[in-house]
């Protein structure tokens, strides 16, 4: 189905002639319905609707004197029979049950639209998004490929599949994908009706006919101007699985209208829905034959966060100073809109130095970039998840045989997987860190996501999960996994994992924490399906947790993280030590060694006394340098609380 003329989107000049055309024949009059009539006929390339078409005509009539003759329409053949309105009556999920043998019985005889909707020229191609590489190619052999090579799919036997869900995250770029996917196919004379899913809604609460009539109205127009590519924004919206009669009529005639349209092989029309609910849209509707191909956008990686950064940031003034790669390894757990929002903030700060400055001038700096990145808080965040900023093994001190175990367990099976298969291995998906609290199992867990190639890395506290209204909290269970593998490789960090997955009983008081328990089993078992997603747990009780979840091919692979022996402590000490800007000479492995049962929480805690004992000591007149002394009075006021809490947790 090759098309030799582009699409071209109307103009005042492209229709005057047929307007001309109509009125000689008429006496001076016009009959708006044949002149559009013709119009479509003749030049079949012009992408217009019949509303904009009549307003368009209606400036030309006035402005040459033309006036309206009879607008009786022409008979002609339907494109896309007239669906009928669903029957009040019927169950709540009749469409679920619809067959292809119900949709052919449709009447063929087309009422007029209830709105008319009209092309639009798409802003976008893909060379204005970074990354999204396979997301593009899936697109292209989903939506051009039928348009290139319709001779092809029939010779094979092949039906192209038409409906499509883009989804992910909130602001992943799925809405641009999709319209710069219509940009980058229009060449081939592909014609883009984009819609907003609540501009199909009916603006008169209850009145579900409104809006059953605007799909079909929708479905038709596309069809008329085939091929054509439907885009429904936030699909969710209008499909999630609500028990309501308006809501059941609305899906079960999107429903209608998809296998009307899939089966007509004379005009070619693609569905593309986007969502950041893939899991809210009903079951009817996410099945081959509707839309039977599904296709995710997860958090970005490293080498998309840069592309994405090179495309918004060229446009900037920017200064030597600034390193684009540094700000996407930064910008960790941004997604496209993030990304964008990190650029405007970066260059307003540059605009506020230099008015501040009296400059006449403003460059981005690389200091605007890196305050932006604290200032913006990612989309991730804001729905619910945390994203910690990234760490690596180098920064933390002592438990070298717990990195090297991590090393293997995890980060060597993400970045270097054909050492298993060699072997004919399959590494663990799951570890468990335990170990007494400010240990560094937070830390470690973080340094991980960094060593494995900027790994996504999705962190949950446990009790974050837990929500008291039923099926809540296996409901963000669900989701954690979902958003891991879109954003695969990717590793989930469940912190105080003894939360959410304590040992099970037959207590029915017990319900609700079981069923939690069973769904997180539930995910766990998915292995296969997870890909490049890995579970990491930590906890400072082990024995708390229920013992399915240490099972194997769960969180088999058990590693602890003790308090740090003496060389640890120096390394720890030494790392925080050299931190301090403002320091005289401190004998680290003395102090070292009076910090015996100290976890690294509680050595930050005592650096972090010593320097604030030096700074109580200064003066505007005189910093005082933080030294050994210093170090002596934070030991002797931490010490006893130190060793009080070790006690309390060891009984």
């Amino acid at each position: 189905m090759q098309k030799t003329i582009p699409n071209k989107y109307v103009t005042a000049e492209d229709i005057s002639k047929f307007i001309e055309q109509n009125a000689q024949q008429n006496n001076g009059g016009v009959n708006l319905k044949e002149a559009f009539d013709v119009m479509r006929k003749d030049s079949p390339h012009i992408k217009v609707g019949y509303t904009k078409f009549e307003n368009l005509a209606k400036e030309i009539m006035t402005s040459r004197g033309f006036t309206l003759a009879s607008n009786k329409p022409t008979p002609k053949t339907p494109l896309l029979p007239q669906i009928p309105k669903s029957s009040s009556n019927s169950g709540l999920n009749s469409h679920a049950n619809l067959s292809r043998s119900q949709t052919s019985e449709f009447p063929k005889q087309i009422s007029p639209p209830s709105q008319d909707f009209d092309p639009v020229e798409p802003k976008y191609n893909f060379e204005n998004i970074g990354g999204l590489l396979p997301q593009k190619q899936q697109l292209a052999d989903l939506i051009l490929l039928p348009l290139l090579h319709e001779s092809l799919f029939r010779s094979a036997g092949a039906t192209p599949i038409r409906g499509i869900l883009l989804h992910g995250p909130s602001g992943c770029g799925k809405t641009v994908l999709a319209e710069a996917a219509a940009g980058q196919f229009a060449e081939h004379g592909l014609t883009f009706f984009k819609v907003p899913a609540t501009d199909l809604l009916s603006p008169s609460k209850g009145n579900s006919g409104q809006s059953e009539g605007k799909i079909r109205a929708l479905f038709r127009a596309a069809s008329s101007l085939a091929p054509s590519l439907i885009f429904i924004d936030d699909i969710d919206s209008i499909t999630s699985k609500k028990k309501d009669a308006a809501s059941s009529k609305l899906i079960n005639q999107l429903a209608q209208c998809m296998d009307q349209i899939f089966t007509d092989d004379e005009h070619h029309v693609i569905v593309l829905g986007t969502t950041s609910k893939v899991d809210s849209i009903d079951s009817s509707l996410r099945r081959p034959g509707r839309f039977g191909r599904e296709i995710s956008i997860g958090l970005p990686d490293f080498e998309q966060r840069f592309a994405v950064l090179n495309i918004h940031a060229a446009k900037l003034n920017l200064d030597d100073s600034v390193n684009l790669e540094e700000v996407a390894r930064e910008a960790e757990g941004f997604v496209g809109a993030d990304i964008v929002a990190l650029v405007q903030e970066a260059s307003l700060s540059a605009v506020k130095r230099a008015v501040d400055a009296n400059e006449e001038t403003a460059a981005v700096s690389m200091d605007d970039f890196m305050q932006s990145v604290k200032i913006v808080q990612p989309t991730l965040r804001r729905e619910g998840f945390t994203t910690l900023p990234p760490a690596s093994f180098a920064d933390i001190g002592g438990l070298e045989s717990v990195k090297k175990e991590l090393q293997m367990a995890v980060v060597d099976a993400i970045i270097r997987p054909d050492i298993f298969s060699m072997y004919g291995h399959r590494p663990s998906s799951g570890v468990i860190m335990y170990g007494p609290p400010g240990c560094g199992k937070t830390l470690l867990a973080r340094a991980i996501a960094h060593e494995a190639n900027r790994a996504a890395f999705i962190s949950i506290k446990g009790p974050e999960l837990l929500n008291k209204y039923l099926g809540e909290s296996e409901s963000a269970i669900r989701a954690v996994f979902r958003r891991a593998r879109d954003s695969a490789p990717s590793i989930i960090f469940f912190d105080e994992l003894d939360a959410i997955c304590p040992r099970r009983s037959d207590d029915s008081n017990n319900a609700a924490a079981s069923r939690v328990v069973n769904q997180l089993l539930t995910e766990m078992d998915g292995v296969v399906d997870r890909g490049r997603v890995f579970v990491i747990g930590a906890t400072n009780r082990l024995e708390l947790i229920d013992e399915a979840m240490l099972r194997p091919g769960r969180l088999d692979k058990k590693i602890e993280v003790p308090r740090p022996d003496k060389n640890g402590r120096i390394d720890i000490l030494s790392k925080k030590v050299a931190r301090i800007n403002n320091r005289d000479e401190i004998d680290v492995e003395s102090i070292a060694e009076r910090c015996e049962g100290f976890s690294g929480a509680d050595l930050d805690a005592l650096t972090s006394e010593a320097i604030e004992a030096a700074i109580s000591e200064s003066s505007e007149n005189e910093w005082v340098k933080v030294g050994n002394r210093h170090y002596e009075a934070a030991l002797t006021k931490l010490l006893n609380s130190v060793m009080h809490k070790k006690k309390k947790i060891e009984n």
